[in-house]
């Protein structure tokens, strides 16, 4: 989470932190530069072995285990220097004189203006995001905290002037500004870690999320935000970094895959919030010191103790102590186990940390976040042994002060610090092996992928017998991204004729004359699409054609006997007629025979009145069709052939063809036909769309 430079600095020190690391002492590996070590952070500094956050700052024992040295034989000097850090020495303003006056700062004093100056830096570097820093929040995190430091004396000046400012207030500014400041330092070092550290304590802020949620004042935003987002709001003054908290609620992933985390922003840190035996039991899992599971006496809590009642910005402080100084260094001391292997060391380690070497984890954590280390893949050992400038002096010290370095040291040797160096230096030495042989296997790597640009020489190295199995893999690697390129581009050659396709057959499916459109996924080639055009004429439309050319005789045959009123010159048109008819009927009939009885059956289809009128006609002009067969007929080819072309449209656009070669004359299924006004002859149609065709 980052933060605004124009956020008002507190002066305070957060809880939790807050005792000042003891001055640095001779340890068996002195830092590179033995100057006294600027504390970056804030943090607790009881001897090994002293509880956390005891308030008491104790020499820290040597690898002997006494002291080096008595801490008045050099408390003044680094009296001056802290008190520097700090902004200097406290300055009042006497409102009857008008005059200033210098006070000294006691210890206290001293420890708040650091740890105000370096929050305040910090989140200034954390402002100025990853743009500025490539490194990421650790980066920015630690310049800023440094550059802060040179901006006390300034801050000191504007709280001394503003006596509206109290104590309280500023402790619980200070207190945010940690709390958001530790979320984002564990983030980042669990990002490293698989995450798997957050897990309890993003459980428990989930259960936080869900009681606040019952609260509509709980919560500043109704949304989740990422990070990204939360330096927006805080920009815009959305988001108040030293009154609104950050709450952890799930992990999402950024571009590079790696985990980010997703927060709620609570708008009041001093809600209360009561926990429940359950989520007693998960925060203990993330900080037993402060979530104890047993009385001192050994007795367990009962569910009723546990159902602890505390504000919201104590509880997810005191997690994030937890995490910082408990969780994550167990997930540490699992990687150290696993890089020693066999060596006999890995076995003097300790199972897990003891908890009374928390603080100690948590202040060196807020130290090397401010350390000056260029590039990546620093060990553990080296950035321990960090340095970051003084500001006042411009000269490098140690980051990580050395009594907080010994600690470390401790937990990882069974209390014993120099057996924990040597393993931390074992350590050290098994990271920058397996560092240097990895580099040296990914050139090789690079240098055989770079060699098999086809399968055929990938399969040549994979059955090669004298081949290596590092060689099988890294050709079985090229084999697999070669025929993986070689998919992708016949799937992109695929794609684009896909997309021609398309676009070839919506041009050649227009000009349909029913409203007809091809289905939005339904598509061929111009050669599928002329195949069955060319399928579709010679098995469909050719028969269709030939009804249509027996409606037309008929229609003219038909047309012409009503010119002449009946009285027709010759029998040929009812004949015509009567051919065209049973062409059309029983033509199209499977096996079905035209006889001469057939044909008799057919004239003979009239009533009494229309064979006399037949007979005169016969011997006038030799009609054989009554006025009502004449009518009859011509009706039921109409019928016939307007069945045949809808059974063709319905063929051709089954096949995804267009309905492009309608005759004159001829309304598709469900439109309406159009007439003439003076006529009456159908003139066209108008389709369910509202189009209008005209012949």
């Amino acid at each position: 989470m980052s933060f605004n430079d124009n956020a008002q600095p507190a002066t305070s020190q957060p809880s939790g932190d807050s005792t000042m690391p003891p001055v640095p002492v001779a340890t068996a590996s002195p830092a590179p530069n033995p100057q006294p070590s600027v504390p970056a952070g804030s943090g607790p500094a009881p001897a090994t072995g002293a509880p956390a956050d005891s308030g008491s700052a104790v020499v820290a024992p040597t690898p002997h285990g006494s002291p080096s040295q008595p801490e008045h034989e050099f408390g003044s000097v680094a009296h001056n220097i802290f008190q520097a850090l700090a902004g200097g020495p406290k300055r009042t303003l006497d409102p009857e004189t008008g005059t200033w006056t210098s006070t000294p700062l006691t210890k206290g004093g001293i420890a708040r203006g650091v740890i105000a100056g370096a929050l305040a830096g910090m989140f200034a570097g954390m402002q100025r995001g990853p743009g500025k820093y490539p490194g990421g929040p650790m980066e920015a995190l630690g310049k800023g905290g440094a550059a802060g430091m040179a901006l006390t004396q300034q801050q000191r000046e504007q709280q001394v002037e503003d006596a509206k400012i109290k104590d309280q207030q500023q402790l619980k500014a200070a207190t945010i500004y940690e709390t958001n400041s530790r979320s984002m330092l564990n983030m980042a070092q669990a990002s490293n870690l698989k995450t798997e550290a957050l897990k309890d304590q993003i459980g428990l802020n989930q259960f936080i999320e869900e009681q606040g949620n019952t609260d509509p004042q709980f919560f500043a935003s109704d949304m989740v935000h990422s990070e990204d987002e939360l330096q927006e709001g805080i920009k815009s003054g959305k988001f108040l970094p030293g009154s609104h908290l950050g709450l952890i609620v799930g992990l999402d992933r950024d571009a590079n895959r790696n985990p980010v985390g997703m927060y709620r922003v609570i708008a009041d840190p001093t809600a209360k919030i009561t926990l429940t035996p359950e989520k007693y039991d998960q925060a203990a899992r993330v900080n037993p010191q402060q979530f104890p599971l047993v009385h001192k006496d050994g007795t367990p809590l009962t569910d009723g103790e546990k159902k602890q009642t505390m504000a919201v910005g104590d509880l997810i402080g005191a997690t994030n102590r937890g995490v910082s100084g408990y969780t994550l260094p167990n997930e540490q001391l699992k990687g150290f186990k696993s890089i020693l292997g066999t060596n006999p060391l890995a076995s003097s380690m300790p199972e897990s940390i003891d908890p009374k070497y928390s603080w100690a984890w948590r202040t060196a954590q807020k130290d090397i976040a401010y350390a000056h280390m260029d590039g990546k893949n620093h060990t553990f050992l080296e950035k321990l042994n960090a340095t970051i400038i003084n500001p006042m002096t411009k000269q490098p010290v140690s980051a990580v002060p050395p009594n907080v370095r010994n600690s470390i040291f401790a937990s990882l040797g069974n209390g014993d610090p120099v057996l924990g160096e040597q393993i931390l230096t074992a350590v050290d030495s098994a990271q920058k092996a397996q560092q240097a042989g990895a580099k040296s296997a990914a050139e090789q790597h690079g240098r055989l992928m770079s060699q098999i640009d086809t399968p055929e020489k990938a399969d040549a190295i994979i059955n090669d017998p004298n081949s290596t199995d590092a060689e099988v893999q890294v050709a079985t690697a090229a084999k697999t991204s070669l025929l993986g390129t070689q998919k992708t581009k016949e799937s992109n050659k695929a794609a684009v004729k896909e997309e021609t396709d398309k676009r070839v057959y919506a041009q050649l499916a227009s000009g349909d004359k029913t409203g007809w459109k091809p289905a939005p996924n339904q598509f061929m080639s111009e050669q599928q699409f002329n195949a069955a055009k060319q399928k579709f004429g010679t098995q469909t439309l050719t028969k269709t054609q030939d009804i249509e050319r027996s409606y037309q005789m008929m229609q003219h045959a038909y047309g012409e006997y009503l010119s002449a009123k009946g009285n027709l010159p010759s029998g040929a048109q009812s004949m015509v007629a009567l051919s065209t008819h049973l062409a059309t009927t029983f033509g199209n009939v499977k096996g079905a025979r035209v006889t001469k009885d057939m044909i008799q059956e057919h004239l003979g289809a009239r009533s009494v009145s229309d064979d006399a009128l037949v007979a005169v006609r016969k011997l006038t002009s030799g009609d054989v069709l009554s006025p009502q067969q004449w009518k009859a007929f011509s009706d039921l080819i109409t019928t016939s052939r307007n069945l045949a072309w809808d059974n063709t449209v319905s063929n051709a656009h089954y096949q995804g063809l267009p309905a492009d070669f309608l005759p004159s004359g001829y309304v598709p299924k469900g439109a309406i036909a159009g007439r003439d006004p003076k006529t009456h002859q159908v003139i066209g149609y108008k389709l369910p769309s509202g189009d209008i065709v005209r012949f």
